[in-house]
This record gives C-alpha cells, structure tokens and sequence, in this order.
C-alpha cells in the first residue's frame, strides 16, 4: 500500500470510522484507544480507523484529503511522527508529516462521547497539486452497500444559509449543500451529531451518478495566512470538526423533538366530519345488522381522553367489534395495540384483534388476539404483535353482550406502550402522515440527464452506450414507510439523445408472470415496468407508460379528471433470463405533449410491480400509491431546446365536403406555442379496416403563439370508425417535431339520425332524431325526408315534415300497423341517395323488453323515461339472508329508491342462493313496484358461463328484472381480461336481447376503453357506469370532487356517441379499509346534483346502508326530489350545453310551460351568483318559485341574483311567457 495520508469518516446512527495511514515506521504494532462508545485503532500500515459497538465500515480505499478533482496521489507521505498525550478525560493524538507539497498536522483528541479532529497546514512546496488548488477532505462516506443496509437511518441537518432538511437515508439527500452540521438521531438507540460550524462542509449526493459513490462529505480549510486564497509557498490553513455520540442541545432545539408516533388514526375520537361519528372508525356491519346507530354513540360525557369517547350498547345478542380503518405499519416490526376500556358489568368478556394485511401471497394472514376482561373503571389494555410480512392493519376491539366505553387507542413501535399520543395525521394523504409525525420525508431525488449516443435496443442492456447514463442502483417500496429495498432487486439507467429520453431496466426474481396480451390491458398486473413523466416542474397532468415481460404497453394521460386515452410512439424492448428480465425503452420527445411551460426541469418516477411477491418499488419512494406526483424525482436536461417540440394538436375530425359524395376533408387545430414563427411539413394517414391507409401532405406556415386549422382533402375513409396517424416535420431541418395516433373518429358524413328508443312495442309512433352538419340553406335545397323500410327494401313510411330543436330535427312516423321485426330508418334525398341510417325494433307484447331512450340516454321503466335511483341491497347473497334482504328491500323502497341491486357473489361461510332465493326477492321487489339489477358472480363453484346463461334463461321474463350486471371494475380488483368482458356482453345479448348488460368500470378503465371493440372503440355495455368514489379516500377529496363536472362531461359525450345510458355508484359507505368517513349530506347534494347536471341518468349507492343516519335522510331525500324533477330532466332541452356562472353549473329545460334551470354549487365554498338568463327567459319581471325550498326569489331583465352554500343546488321554476 501506498504511503500516504487517508482519513475517512462515516458517521450513520451509531456506525463513524476513520482510516489514518502513517509511515510503517511511526508504529511497530496496533493501537488501540478504547472509549465508552467507541474504539479507535492505529495499524501498523499507518491506517486508524473507529469502531463503534464493534462495528468497523468503510473501505480503506477512500482518500483522507486530496486535490478536486480527485485524483491517486503518487507522491509518499514524509517525515512521519505520531504522538500520544492521555489526561483523566481526553486521549491526544498528534500526527505530522510532509504530503505532496503540503505540511501537515493531525490532532485527534478523543474523550468518553466525542472526538475532535483538527487539521493545520502549511504549503512548503508549489507542486502541481499545490498549483491547481481546490484542497479538499473526503471527512465522511457512505457507500451503496452500506446505504442499503442503514435505509431507515434518519437524518437531520441545517445549512449554513439557514436551510434544515430531515429525512432517511433510503432516499437521496439534496445535493451540494454547505453544511453547518449534521445529525443521525435514534439510529439502534444511539445518536450522532458531526460540528462543520468552524470549517467548510458539502455535501455530495453520489448515488444517482453512471458509478453510484453512495454519499459524501467534503471538506475544505479556511485559509489563516491573512485571508489569502491562493494556494501558494507560505500558505496556511485549517480545517476542524467534531463529532459528538451525546444529544447536543443545539441540534435538538433546531428541530422539533421526535417522539414515538401513535398509529392509529384520531384515536381518541376527536374528529367527526360527520357529527356523532368519528372519522376512521365504525361498528362492522353485518349481514344481517346494516344500521348500528342505536347501538354505538359518540359520548361526550365520559371520555377519559380529550372530549369524546365511544359507547357501544350492545343489545344484538352477537359480538360487535369497533373497528378502525386500515393503517399502515412497516413489515417485520413489532407493535403495540392499547386502549382504555370500560363497562358497566365488570367481567364481561371482550378483547382486541388485529386483521393483518400480508404484502406477499406466501405469507398466510394470521389474526391477533386477546382476551380481556374490563372493569367499572378506565383502565389501560395492550396487546403486542410482531408484523411479520405484513403492510397494514384493521384494529378491533370486540365487545359480547353489554356497555362498553372505549377511548385512547394508540398503535406503536414497540412491545411497551407509551403515554398516548394523539396522531394528527389525515388518513387521505400518506405522505402528511410521514410529515406531520415521523419528520421523515425523504427529499425527491435530483437526476442530471446525460447525452448517450443511441444504443440499438434489443432488451439485453449490452449496449456500450448505457455505461454514460445516469445508473440507479436501489428502487424502494412503496408503502407508507418507503425506506426499504424490495427483496427482488431493481437497477435502472437514463439517458437521452437530442430528440428521445434512453431508460433501462434490470428486474431481479423468478417465475415472472406475463399473462396480459393486448395493447392498453392490465399489464400492470404481470410483472412490469411503471414510467411516470411530467414535461414540466409543475403541471396539471403527466404520462402513465406501462409495460410487462412481453413488451406489451399500457399508456394513457392521467389530470384530475382520471385518465385520457394517448398512443405515443415510444419503443420497449425486453428480454427474459433465468434470474432477472430486462428491458430498454426509447420515447421520442415528439410524442410527448410538451408546452410553453416546459423547461429544462422536468419530474419522472419510474417504478417496478412485481405480483410473485407483491412488492411494488420505485426510484423515488412515493409512500404509496405511484400515482403521488408531489413524489416524483426531479429530472434536469442541460443543453436542449425543448421549444422545438411546442406544438399541439387541440382538435381532429372529419368533415364531408359534399353531401352526396364519400369525400371528407380531415380538419386538424393546431397550436405553435413556440415563440418563433415556423415553416412544417405535416403528414397525415388514415388508418381504416375499410379502405386502404392513404397518406396526405400538406405545409404550412405558423406565426409565433398562433392556432391554426389545417385541412387535409381527399379522404375516402368508409363508414365506421378510423384512427389518423400526425407526423409534423420541421420543413427546414427536417426533424421530427410531432408524432400522434387518434382514438377511433366516427366517419357519419356530418349526419346522426337515432330513433328515439331502441324498442317498441305497443306505440302508435315513433321519433326520428336527425342531426347534421350541413347549412340550413343546404338542407333545404335538398329537402331530405325520413322513410321506414322493411327487409325487402319496400319503403312503408316517409315523413318529411319536422320540428327544430337544440338537440335536433325532430321527425314522427307512424308505426302502429307494422309486425315486430327489424326496420330500417333512412335519412335520405328525395332521389334516393341515403345520407343516413339507423334501425327501429319492434317487439311483440308478451317479451318483458327494457328500453333505453336513446334521445334523453336514459332508461324507461313502465312506459316512462326514469332517473334511475339505485341502491346495493347486499354484498353478497344466500338463501339464509334473503329474509332480512327483503327487509332491506323495504326500507330502500319507502326511502325512495326505485332499483334493487342483488349482489350474487357467495355470502362468507353460507350457502350459495339458489333460483329459489333469487325468485323471492324479485317477487318482493315486484311487489314493491320496483325493479331489480341482478349482479353475476364473477366466481363460481362450477362453469361460470354455463351459470349465467341458465340463470338469464330462468329469469329474463320476470317481470322485476331490469338487467344484468356481467362485470365489475375489469381493469382493477375485478381482474377480468378485455376479450372476457366482449364474451360475456355477446353471450348475455344473445340469450336475453332484450334487456341492459351492464359492465362497471374504474373510471380509468372507461378513460383507456378497457375491453372496447378494437374497430369502434365502443364498450361492450348497454348503459355506461363507473365506480366514483371521491371521499376520504387515499387522495385528497378536494382534488376528486372538483373533477366531477369533468369525468361526467367526458362520459356523457361518449354515451351520446353510442346511445349509452351513463349511470354510476356513488359513495355512500365509509369508516372502513381505505376510506375514513362517507360523504357528508352537503357533499351528497354535490354529488347528485353536479353529476345530473353533466348528463348522469343514473345513481347506485354502494351500498346499503350508511351509518350516518343523517347522510341517510339527505339521501332519502335527494331520492325524493330526482323522483320528482324526472319528467324535467327528461322534457325540452333548450339549451345543449351546460351553463357556467362562476362556481354555479346549471341546466335549462321546458316542462308545462315553465323553464328550469336547475343549477348546482360546485365548490365547497358559498357562492353569490348573478345568473344571466336573458337569452332564455325574456326580460319581464316575475317571481320565481325555487324549488324544494319553499321560498321565491325574483328575476330582472332575464338576471336572477342568489346565494348558494357550499355544494348546495337551487331549482329554478320560471315561467316561459308570463304576459300570455
């Protein structure tokens, strides 16, 4: 080994060491200094190094000092002398010598608890070192390896501006920051703080470089010859630090003290969003209890902590448990349940029990428990568990027959329990809980992008261009703690070239799952690769790019309104080895949407699933869900103009040039945010499964900031649905600025003609809905007419008479004479030329038929267009529970509810219901003139195919029946392929074509059309639902309520498309699994009222029923008032869109001779509108009736001025000519 001076410090909790190399000749033997909580050893080599708790770390290759950029000093250490001095208290070692120019002296005094290291120098010698400067101490280290091992170490530090950062070590720490000191608190009981307040410290995040180096501390002396910086013969400096293994009352004054975290969310019961009923906790329903509001009060009289506590009254002869929401605990750690308890008969046996939830599949869930016996007086219980493989919990306390009060709960780390300690931690957002209680949010990593050449991808990671991209070497999982590398281990690299982002990926484990096959499928649930990008620092939406073992990718756009559907260019290659898949990816810049607002900065997560062990992990620990953009690494390009890609296409279709020709012309709007006016060449080809793709051509001429719309002629694509492939070139450089595929267009020549309903029966007549794109000028220079043509083309009915409305010219043929059959419905020119076409069904009297007005996209029950008010009757079924069923039946009826949904998916540890179960309650929800959605399962004991169709056959003319529900959430927990929901949908239609099959959707997987016909894009589904549940769920409520408007915009303008119903489950549960409270009544209007507004015909509670007897009375009665506004809701639109005033969104119908407006708050704030209606309503003074309301307000020259609560709706009766 090499003669020279190298000290290293590494200082993590209770692990620091230090190598000093001395000339062989200072010492013939080891050394060693022992103190109370460390040892220090000099070797005979001249290395000294620091053992705390016998642990020595750190490789004895790092240098003490050196010049920057670091480089091998080749020159030996000279004139080498070492001393020692020892008092009572201190040991004094003191070591010189001559190092490459430099005269040195070391002082290391050492006592109990701290040590002191000083440095004095002295250039005697201008060597070239000396001459380039920039001396600096490599004073601590830690490597990659040891990282990993100390990931949960904390950290907590000031800068010498004033800046203080806390954090854990698995997360990179900010980069080059001039440290003032630095602190590892409670690190295996012990404690470190490092002084840097008399020398220069900077810090050096290494770990995200091509060689991660782990993380490093440099520091740098201060001159002491008269201020001069310059290293030169005669200059002096010094350099000095402490290190201290006692609290130092500095670094714990600076920060907020850190104390043990209670668990358990408001566990003493504080906080009620809901008055009377604490968030994050309820009483377990049963199938047979749903209400237990008589059975468990808030009591404000006996709490031993705080105002409140619970009083459970148990009068049910079973045990009742009251239990909290899920909570997320670290895996392998010990706890502590406590609680105080109370009852009235002493001796009454109840207890605790903990629901583990396991992360991985090979680790059985196993219950805790124990057994307690409370007195008359409060008193503490705990219980200890250790949480082996587990990543959350569900506490229980268990109370048999009695009064029971509880208060206090508190979860902890540990076997001994604390005095409690209130969590003020919002169950909503994880990472608040990390920092409102633990201080310990990791900082985001910080990634520099490198320019790499090309590589060739083929999956296989061997090309020599990935050795300069960015290496990262540990992904961490994402639970609520984030700190530990997940037991597969994950490493990937970035890159970029001037037009595309580079990344690679190395997936450690075995037996890799690659099931999904299709483009935008659940790849999510194989083995897989999750990219996460945002173009910007701060932007309102950002890519969500999927892909698994196959290569098989999932990509949409994710804002606020849930996910929209995108088709980037982007390249993924993969390959599979023994032990470890692998893959590389290229995105083209010019796929992404990038704005005016992108700069060099950009965020990106990039993140594993790993379903063999339920590990889910990341670049950056998100605490979570991935789906957390505040979580995202900061990203940085340097050298790249990203304005060259500012380009958007804002609007596409097609427009019919002629009405009679196959002609269209395709129209694109596009924006160039650029501030440069530019010249580009844009290609554009029409995908289409009935003609040939043909590609156009056209330049065009943009000035800076400007829109423009293209039109690209010559276009015969056929009838149906085409996608468009965008190419937009830069005409001079000829690169590539812009790449896009469309979703399906609708090729309808500018023409939709829908017959008012998609059966008929008894009708006398039938109306013919057209609307067009042509001129009204055009339209009566050809005079089309509407005609009624049988099977052999004999035209029965012609109708060219019609009246205009907003929504359309409407036409009225008669149909009474006609036998049921199939007809068409033609729109055509009096020549023939038919420009439009559609099919009447009439249905013969004895086949019970639901129909769906296609016009108002709304079911009809009896003869009567409805706004369907749902409600889930049970979440499961079996002949045992069809007894108290049909009491729940009841109640939803006299609250309301027009539609019972049986869930028949096998009740827990019960028989499966048979025909027999099913026959009675539709009878009873018959009697209660009612209808009935009957819910398949999605398991079943035998074939499930063979069980659906007998049970369509068996019940499809009851009478009750109003349609089947095939599938439930596919693209999530209900785990069912696309093909699978086209199958099922086909196979329902073909045994029962006259009633709705409904398939219930994430939003996301209505966003993506998950399982639509890959020619239309239609999804197999008669009526349009999703699963919306906005409150207190794992994202912030505000963020979810505000999309409302937009996510029922979004699905009532695909619903028209298709005459698709668009119905959806609303929230009416909580307290439970990840949801810590329902809906509040106020919120439930919102709820109701905004999604109506915005083209919603259907609302299905899940489920029945909500604890809070309160938001059950507002349901009750919102039920009431939709029964009541149905035939509104249904009349005479006139007006299309929804009108906007501010906060306030309303809608205007006609109905017996009176305009409504029927208007919604949608924020939580109160709003004083000044409604302008003066379009619509004429200008006379009248009063006007608000509905529901029992009060009047007037209306002034069409302006109607109100106040709104937050989330309140008004119902608005004017009437439509008050002077007739």
């Amino acid at each position: 080994m090499k003669n020279r001076l190298h000290v290293y410090y590494l200082i993590s909790g209770l692990l620091l060491s230090a190598y000093l190399f001395l000339h062989s000749a200072g010492l013939e033997q080891e050394y060693t200094i022992r103190k109370k909580d460390y040892k220090l050893c000099i070797f005979p080599q001249g290395q000294f190094s620091v053992y705390i708790k016998d642990i020595e770390v750190f490789s004895k290759n790092a240098m003490m000092f050196g010049f920057n950029p670091s480089q091998t000093q080749e020159k030996d250490i000279r004139e080498i002398k070492a001393a020692e001095e020892k008092t009572d208290e201190k040991n004094i070692i003191v070591i010189s010598g001559i190092f490459d120019g430099l005269k040195f002296t070391e002082t290391i005094s050492c006592s109990d608890d701290s040590f002191n290291v000083v440095y004095d120098l002295e250039v005697i010698e201008e060597t070239s070192a000396v001459i380039k400067g920039n001396l600096r101490f490599s004073t601590l280290k830690f490597g990659m390896k040891l990282l990993q091992e100390i990931a949960i170490t904390r950290y907590r530090l000031e800068t010498l501006d004033g800046q203080k950062h806390e954090g854990v070590l698995s997360s990179p720490l900010p980069k080059t920051l001039n440290l003032k000191w630095i602190d590892f608190p409670e690190f295996c009981g012990g404690y470190i703080y490092i002084d840097f307040s008399r020398t220069r410290a900077v810090l050096n995040e290494r770990r995200s470089e091509p060689t991660p180096n782990g993380l490093q501390i440099f520091t740098y002396p201060h001159s002491t010859s008269g201020g001069s910086k310059v290293m030169k013969k005669g200059w002096t400096g010094k350099m000095e630090f402490s290190v201290y293994l006692k609290p130092q009352k500095t670094s714990i004054d600076t920060l907020s003290p850190m104390k043990k975290n209670n668990l358990a969310f408001n566990g003493s019961f504080e906080d009620c969003t809901n008055p009377g009923y604490p968030d994050g906790w309820q009483v377990n329903q049963t199938y047979f209890i749903r209400n237990f509001t008589p059975f468990c009060v808030l009591d404000t009289k006996n709490a031993f902590h705080g105002k409140n506590c619970i009083h459970i009254k148990n009068e049910t002869g079973a045990r009742m448990d009251y239990t909290s929401m899920k909570l997320p605990v670290f895996p392998d750690k010990t706890y502590t349940l406590s609680a105080y308890i109370k009852t009235d008969k002493p001796g009454s046996q109840t207890g605790f029990l903990v629901n583990p939830q396991s992360f991985s599949k090979n680790i059985q869930k196993k219950m805790f428990t124990k057994v307690i016996a409370p007195t008359s007086s409060w008193e503490r219980y705990n219980m200890t568990f250790a949480a082996e493989g587990i990543s959350s919990v569900e506490l229980r306390v268990q109370c048999e027959a009695g009064n029971f009060w509880i208060d206090a709960l508190q979860l902890e780390e540990g076997s001994v329990p604390s005095s409690f300690n209130i969590p003020d931690v919002s169950p909503n957002q994880e990472l608040s809980a990390k920092e409102k209680n633990n201080s310990m949010v990791m900082t985001v990593p910080q990634i520099e992008c490198p320019v790499i050449e090309k590589p060739q991808l083929d999956g296989a990671i061997k090309d020599t261009s990935w050795s300069k991209a960015v290496h990262i070497p540990v992904f961490f999982l994402n639970n609520i703690n984030g700190e530990k590398e997940s037991l597969d281990k994950t490493q990937a690299w970035i890159g970029r070239s001037d037009d595309a982002l580079f990344l690679a990926f190395r997936c450690e484990g075995k037996d890799f799952k690659g099931a999904v096959t299709e483009h935008d499928g659940p790849v999510h649930k194989d083995d897989c690769v999750e990219i996460f990008l945002v173009p910007a620092e701060d932007s309102d939406f950002y890519y969500h790019m999927t892909y698994n073992i196959k290569g098989i990718k999932y990509d949409v756009i994710r804002d606020k309104t849930g996910t929209r559907a995108w088709n980037p260019a982007w390249i993924v290659k993969t390959s599979v080895f023994g032990d470890f898949w692998s893959s590389e990816v290229k995105i083209p810049f010019a796929s992404l949407q990038i704005g005016a607002q992108a700069g060099q900065k950009w965020n990106i997560n990039l993140c594993r699933g790993n379903p063999g062990l339920k590990q889910y992990s990341s670049l950056s620990p998100v605490y979570g869900s991935f789906h957390n953009p505040q979580r995202f690494a900061k990203i940085s390009f340097s050298k790249i103009d990203f304005s060259e890609y500012f380009l958007d296409i804002t609007k596409i279709g097609f427009n019919k040039t002629d009405i009679k020709s196959d002609n269209y012309e395709l129209c694109l709007d596009v924006l160039n945010g650029a501030k440069k006016a530019r010249t580009v060449s844009i290609l554009a080809q029409v995908l289409s499964a009935n003609t040939k793709p043909v590609l156009r051509e056209i330049s065009a001429d943009f000035l800076p900031e400007k829109a423009k719309t293209i039109i690209l002629p010559g276009f015969a694509p056929g009838p149906g649905h085409s996608r468009v492939q965008i190419e937009i070139k830069d005409k001079i450089k000829g690169s590539v600025l812009k790449t896009f595929t469309s979703e399906p267009l609708d090729i309808s020549g500018n023409v939709r003609i829908i017959t008012e309903q998609n059966f008929y029966q008894n009708e006398s007549t039938a109306k013919i809905i057209v609307n067009t794109g042509f001129s009204a000028q055009l339209l009566q220079s050809v005079k089309p007419v509407i005609q009624l043509v049988n099977a052999s083309k004999q035209i029965l009915q012609t109708a060219s008479e019609f009246i205009h409305f907003p929504s359309g010219d409407v036409y009225t043929i008669p149909i009474s004479g006609i036998p049921a059959g199939k007809y068409s419905v033609r729109y055509c020119l009096v020549d023939g030329t038919v420009l439009a076409e559609d099919q009447l069904e009439k249905i013969a009297e004895n086949i019970q038929v639901v129909t769906i007005n296609r016009e108002k996209n709304a079911v009809m029950i009896n003869g009567k267009t409805e706004f369907i008010r749902g409600i889930l009757i049970g979440v499961r079924s079996s002949d045992e529970l069809v007894p108290v069923q049909k009491t729940f039946c009841k109640d939803a009826k006299e609250n309301n509810f027009n539609v019972m949904i049986f869930n028949l998916d096998e009740a827990f540890q019960k028989p499966e219901i048979t025909y027999q179960g099913i026959q009675e309650l539709l009878d009873y929800t018959a009697e209660l003139n009612t209808k009935a959605i009957l819910w398949m399962p999605n398991k079943i004991k035998g074939d499930r195919k063979e069980y659906a169709i007998n049970l369509i056959q068996k019940f499809n003319n009851h009478p009750a029946v109003l349609g089947w529900k095939i599938a439930d959430e596919p693209s999530g927990g209900g785990n069912i392929s696309q093909e699978e929901v086209r199958a099922r949908y086909e196979q329902t239609k073909k045994v029962d074509p006259y009633k709705p099959a409904f398939v219930n959707h994430l939003f996301s997987g209505f966003q993506t059309r998950y399982s639509a016909y890959p020619d239309t894009g239609v999804l197999p589904a008669d009526t349009l639902w999703i699963t919306y549940y906005p409150v207190a769920g794992r994202q912030s409520k505000e963020d979810l309520m505000e999309s409302c408007a937009a996510i029922f915009s979004a699905m009532s303008l695909e619903g028209r498309k298709n005459s698709q119903p668009v119905w959806f489950w609303t929230q009416s549960f909580g307290y439970a699994n990840n949801w810590a409270r329902t809906p509040t009544p106020e919120e439930q209007v919102y709820l109701t009222y905004i999604p109506l507004i915005y083209g919603v015909t259907g609302i299905m509670h899940f489920t029945y029923r909500p604890q809070v007897e309160a938001l059950w009375q507002k349901i009750s009665d919102l039920n009431k008032e939709l029964e009541v506004l149905s035939p509104v809701l249904f009349s005479e639109v006139i007006e299309n869109e929804v009108l906007t005033f501010g906060q306030i969104h309303g809608i205007l119908r006609k109905y017996n001779n009176k305009i409504y407006f029927i208007s919604a708050n949608a924020d939580i704030k109160p709003q004083t509108a000044r409604l302008d209606l003066r379009k619509w309503v004429g200008l006379e003074k009248q009063t006007v009736k608000v509905g529901f309301e029992k009060r009047t307000v007037n209306i002034i020259n069409g302006i109607l001025e109100d106040t709104y609560s937050g989330y309140d709706r008004h119902i608005y009766e004017i009437i439509d000519n008050p002077s007739e």
